[in-house]
């Protein structure tokens, strides 16, 4: 059975606390199905995927929203294309992380 599956169950066996930490992300199961304490940590090398999951956490609806007026095309164009290759080359561990609806839509 999938973390996505056994999440809510896991969340239910979490005892009451005021930090969360969950060192290997993945789909982030466990962290969206708990309530949210004071200080969360979840980990992944890509930070802006961290900061889009809490941006879908904690902003769900202004996300959406964002994301219906958002423009799109099936095909990539180039320039977006080169965009996210170049990304990719400057990910680092240290950046850090913004956590707000516009940069989670450009993810």
């Amino acid at each position: 059975m999938d973390q996505g599956r056994l999440a809510p169950f896991l969340a239910n066996l979490l005892p009451p606390h005021e930090v969360y930490c969950e060192p290997f992300a993945g789909s982030a199961a466990v962290f969206f199905a708990k309530k949210p304490v004071q200080i969360e940590t979840i980990n992944d090398i890509n930070g802006d995927l961290v900061a889009f999951m809490k941006t879908l956490r904690d902003q769900p609806r202004a996300l959406i929203r964002a994301i219906e007026l958002t423009p799109y095309d099936r095909l990539p164009r180039p320039c977006q294309l080169q965009r996210r290759a170049a990304a990719r080359r400057r990910i680092r561990v240290d950046q850090p992380i913004v956590h707000s609806v516009p940069a989670a839509l450009t993810l």
